[in-house]
């Protein structure tokens, strides 16, 4: 899904993002049970006329995620540094040539 996502095309480029992807493991339910709920999401509404939220969906879950997200954005906005690319990154030259590009 990485190379799939929406910001791909930036990461292409060298500008570097954070791919954050939920977990599909539900409290008190089998094993299983929400890698079944990703693929019938996926086969029946990914990318078509209905993929919207349903109203029988618990996002106690999400709002969790959220949480989480919002924590380490506010980590990166607030830090001095620029994000780097690790050394083996396949985007890490793309970053470099632009900021050269830019004199910096």
């Amino acid at each position: 899904m990485f190379y799939r996502s929406d910001h791909f095309e930036f990461m292409k480029g060298g500008v570097p993002g954070l791919y954050l992807k939920a977990g599909d493991e539900y409290l008190g339910k089998p094993t299983g049970y929400g890698e079944s709920k990703v693929n019938e999401y996926i086969e029946r509404d990914y990318h078509k006329v209905s993929d919207e939220v349903k109203p029988g969906w618990d996002l106690t879950g999400a709002a969790e995620d959220l949480r989480l997200y919002h924590d380490i954005l506010r980590r990166l906005a607030d830090d001095r540094r620029a994000p780097r690319w690790n050394p083996s990154s396949e985007f890490r030259a793309a970053r470099e040539a632009s900021l050269k590009a830019a004199g910096r």
